[in-house]
């Protein structure tokens, strides 16, 4: 991935009012999509019509941002936020992005947060990496970092497609892992 994305991409996710906000700084245009639409999206009960979907494209760093978005007001974060970055046909990732990656946006930069354990879920994807984190010491969250799809390159290709984001759960209810692995499971990826 080149420079100039990978950056594009870490000061998208550092604004707390979300893609948006980078979109104008970077000069990309987000449309809102329904979630019928959307190319990301959390197919849980939970999550249902409660959603976000944003979209943007740019020629020039050769990729499109899919977010998905699902608000709640019971705690400073996104209920889920996850971006979906999906490459053009012909390049790739040089390496797979972490969940350290995650903990770098500015919103998570901003609070309280302790680290907990790290693991790896396996889904059709792929492995995904967690990072497990408490914030303001009541929000059990987890990071999520994914990078998947073949490229020319075996070599020097990570993958074509890379998933970042988090999610968390109510106030005072842990993160188990069986819920990271129902949440893993549910992350849809439409072609």
């Amino acid at each position: 991935m080149r420079p100039l994305l990978a950056a594009f991409l870490l000061g998208l996710l550092a604004l707390p009012a979300g893609p948006a906000g980078a979109a104008e700084d970077a000069g990309l245009d987000w449309q809102s999509v329904q979630a019928e639409e959307s190319k990301i999206v959390i197919d849980l009960p939970d999550a249902k019509g409660g959603g976000i979907f944003l979209r943007a494209m740019n020629d020039s760093f050769s990729s499109t941002f899919h977010v998905a978005r699902y608000k709640t007001d019971k705690f400073r974060l996104d209920r889920a936020m996850l971006v979906y970055l999906e490459l053009q046909p012909g390049y790739h990732f040089r390496s797979a992005r972490s969940t350290d990656r995650v903990l770098k946006w500015r919103v998570l930069q901003s609070a309280d947060i302790d680290l907990g354990q790290k693991l790896q879920i396996v889904t059709e994807r792929g492995a995904l990496d967690v990072q497990r984190f408490r914030l303001e010491d009541r929000v059990e969250c987890a990071a999520l970092a994914q990078t998947w799809g073949g490229s020319a390159s075996e070599t020097t290709s990570a993958g074509t497609e890379q998933i970042l984001g988090y999610m968390c759960e109510e106030p005072d209810v842990a993160v188990t892992r069986e819920r990271i692995e129902g949440v893993a499971q549910a992350i849809i990826v439409r072609d």
